[in-house]
């Protein structure tokens, strides 16, 4: 089952994911991922208070931004949307629009700067005017498997867009198997990583993107996320993301490449 659902070859198809998952405990600037926020706003520059050196840009301000630290050997970013909220619907269907800020930003950066390997964050709260990470049901609780759904929808669309990890940091579960699935469907289980987040903790210090990306959370992201002094739980979670036959697993820095 394990081999008819997975192909290893995605967690090492790129040489920058080799190296990731090569021996060394030594961290250079390849470990690191460098984390954009892509407004919907063509035109939009601005900072990020609650993420010091980091800025909300545009498309059109992508390549000029980035270019100097691919001189200073950036080899990765991590994609997240930011859409005016005209532009949310329940079903998040900004998200993978052919508007949408990510998917402009993964053509771009493909043509402009091919040496990037490119990261989509994929969650439905920067797209839905309730800014949960799922699709609701009637009485307001999460709908499982519309919401797995939609989530491997969108991210097969970034990858037909050009993106080679696709990061689903809604904490989902089963979203892992139905990614990989469809992936797999569409001719995309080799070339296209999944970035698992296997066990994601409660943690203040997602308080500065949940700021960036406008989040006035309905219901506490603590629901998703796992208690750090919970061990066993910690276990449980990466044994499920195993079990939905995850092959990659990294770490996100927001530092500066310097």
């Amino acid at each position: 089952m394990f081999l008819q659902n997975c192909s290893l070859h995605s967690g090492y198809h790129y040489p920058l994911l080799r190296y990731w998952q090569s021996a060394s405990c030594t961290l250079t600037k390849e470990n690191l991922i460098y984390p954009i926020f892509v407004s919907s706003n063509e035109d939009a520059n601005e900072e990020i208070p609650g993420l010091p050196g980091q800025r909300r840009l545009g498309v059109r301000h992508l390549v000029k931004y980035l270019a100097p630290l691919v001189e200073k050997k950036l080899k990765c970013v991590l994609l997240f949307g930011v859409v005016d909220e005209s532009l949310k619907d329940e079903r998040g269907s900004f998200a993978d629009s052919a508007k949408s800020p990510v998917i402009g930003a993964l053509t771009l950066l493909k043509a402009e700067l091919p040496s990037l390997i490119l990261a989509c964050d994929v969650c439905l709260c920067s797209y839905t005017p309730s800014h949960n990470c799922y699709i609701s049901n009637g009485s307001g609780a999460m709908d499982v498997e519309k919401t797995i759904s939609r989530l491997a929808e969108i991210s097969l669309n970034y990858a037909k867009a050009g993106g080679q990890i696709i990061a689903p940091s809604d904490m989902s579960e089963g979203r892992i198997l139905a990614i990989k699935q469809i992936l797999q469907k569409n001719g995309f289980s080799r070339e296209v990583s999944v970035m698992s987040y296997a066990a994601k903790f409660a943690s203040s210090f997602y308080g500065p993107f949940r700021c960036e990306r406008r989040h006035k959370f309905v219901k506490s992201a603590a629901i998703f996320q796992s208690n750090q002094f919970t061990p066993n739980q910690l276990i449980c979670c990466s044994g499920l993301v195993v079990s939905d036959f995850a092959v990659l697993k990294c770490n996100i820095s927001s530092d500066a490449v310097s």
